[in-house]
C-alpha cells in the first residue's frame, strides 16, 4: 500500500514538471513570435540628417525607420541646412514608443548678427556663407593689424616730439633744433592721421560685417517652403514644349 502511494506521488510530480516545461516552451514561442516594434524617427521639418551613436551606429534622413530594436543609451545629433544642430542623449528601452519626434529650431539673422558683433565672420560661418566669413575675417584682421602698427608708430612719433620739444626748451636756441622740432611735429601729426584712418577702416569693416550678416542672411526655411508650394508641369504641342510653373502665394 505504501509503495503504491509513493508511485502515485512520483507520477504526479512528473506530470506537474512536464506541464511546467510545456508552459515555458509555449511562452517562449509566443515571445519569439511577438513582433518587434521598430522605431520611426521623424523631424520637424523633415529631411534632417540624423546620426545615432551607441552600441550600434545609424545614419539616415528623416523620416526613417531604425532597422533594429535598440536598447540602452544613444547619442542623437541632427543636421539640416538653415536649422540649429540638435544634440541629445536618449535611453531606448522596451517601453520606448514607436515614434521619436525631433523639433529643429530655425537659425535666425539675430543670432548671426550677435556672432558677427563678437567676432567678425562668425555670423557668416553660422549662416553657412563660408566664403564671406573668410572675407570678413581677413578684412578685419588686416585692418586690426594696420591699426596696431600705426598706433605703435604714433607712440614712437610722440616720444620723438617730446624729446625735440624738451631739447628746444632746455638748450640754447638754434636753427638745427628748431628744424628737428618741426620735423618731429610733422611726423607726429602724420602718424596720428594714419592711426585715426586705420581705426576708421577697422570700425567700418566691423560695421559692414555686422550689416552683411543681417541683410544677406539666407532664409533656407522660407526657401524650402517656397519649393514645397511650387508645382511644375511640362506640356508639348507639336514641336513646341511648354514649361508651367505655379506657386501658391497663400500659405494657409
Amino acid at each position: 500500500m505504501r509503495s503504491n502511494d509513493t508511485l502515485a506521488q512520483r507520477l504526479v510530480r512528473l506530470l506537474t514538471f512536464g506541464l511546467l516545461l510545456a508552459a515555458v516552451s509555449v511562452r517562449g514561442q509566443e515571445e519569439s513570435k511577438a513582433p518587434v516594434r521598430n522605431i520611426t524617427i521623424k523631424s520637424e521639418p523633415a529631411g534632417a540628417l540624423v546620426l545615432l551613436s551607441g552600441e550600434h551606429r545609424f545614419a539616415g534622413r528623416t523620416p526613417f525607420i531604425l532597422p533594429y530594436h535598440l536598447a540602452g543609451k544613444y547619442r542623437i545629433s541632427t543636421n539640416k541646412r538653415g536649422y540649429e544642430s540638435f544634440r541629445a542623449e536618449y535611453n531606448f528601452s522596451s517601453s520606448t514608443k514607436g515614434l521619436l519626434m525631433l523639433k529643429l529650431d530655425v537659425r535666425t539673422a539675430g543670432s548671426a548678427a550677435l556672432r558677427s558683433f563678437v567676432a567678425p565672420g562668425w555670423g557668416q560661418f553660422y549662416s553657412e556663407r563660408k566664403k564671406w566669413g573668410l572675407l570678413w575675417v581677413g578684412a578685419t584682421t588686416g585692418s586690426l593689424a594696420a591699426f596696431v602698427v600705426n598706433e605703435l608708430n604714433y607712440r614712437d612719433a610722440q616720444n620723438d616730439h617730446r624729446a625735440a620739444l624738451k631739447a628746444l626748451q632746455n638748450g640754447p636756441y638754434s636753427a638745427q633744433q628748431k628744424d628737428a622740432f618741426d620735423s618731429a611735429l610733422r611726423r607726429v601729426n602724420n602718424a596720428e592721421d594714419d592711426r585715426n584712418l586705420s581705426l576708421y577702416i577697422l570700425g567700418g569693416a566691423w560695421a559692414l560685417n555686422l550689416l552683411d550678416s543681417v541683410i544677406f542672411f539666407p532664409n533656407h526655411a522660407d526657401n524650402s517652403e517656397l519649393f514645397r508650394r511650387a508645382s511644375f508641369g511640362l506640356s508639348q504641342r507639336g514641336d513646341a514644349a511648354k514649361l508651367n510653373l505655379k506657386i501658391a502665394l497663400d500659405k494657409r
